[in-house]
């Protein structure tokens, strides 16, 4: 996890839960990392990194670096642990792991204008490598 308390202290006072305003202090962080340095995280991420909770990425998020196309593209796997996150909010009890993540895209819509996104694109697909489950695909463009 990325340690940026000014950074989490802004997004806390705008967003409901924890979880997003992490998500958007590993965003502003990585914002200000890539004006430094162009060239860090241009790569395609590893999608079992990405669903290995254990040796995966910080926070199992990747944060792609397409400034020079104006939009970053942020992505998150979703372990066992993240289901029951999601499971303990109110408005996703009952759902099932598709409807779950239809429905997460209310948050990010919340998300994308806290950093200053000027639209954004969301997506999720099924992945199965070493490890497998949903991974979201979100394009912030800027």
């Amino acid at each position: 996890m990325i340690n940026n308390f000014k950074l989490f202290e802004k997004a806390y006072t705008n967003c409901k839960y924890t979880s997003d305003n992490i998500r958007i202090s590993n965003i502003e962080f990585y914002l200000e990392k890539f004006k430094k340095d162009k060239n860090l995280n241009t790569e395609d991420p590893n999608y079992d990194m990405l669903l290995d909770d254990w040796n995966g990425y910080d926070d199992l998020t990747y944060i792609q670096n397409d400034l020079k196309h104006k939009k970053i593209i942020y992505y998150e796997g979703w372990v066992e642990s993240c289901w029951v996150g999601a499971y303990s909010k109110p408005e996703y009890k009952g759902l099932n792991k598709k409807e779950v993540l239809i429905k997460f895209k209310d948050r990010i819509k919340i998300i994308s204008k806290i950093i200053g996104a000027k639209n954004f694109d969301y997506n999720y697909f099924y992945y199965k490598g070493e490890n497998t489950g949903f991974i979201t695909k979100i394009y912030f463009y800027f």
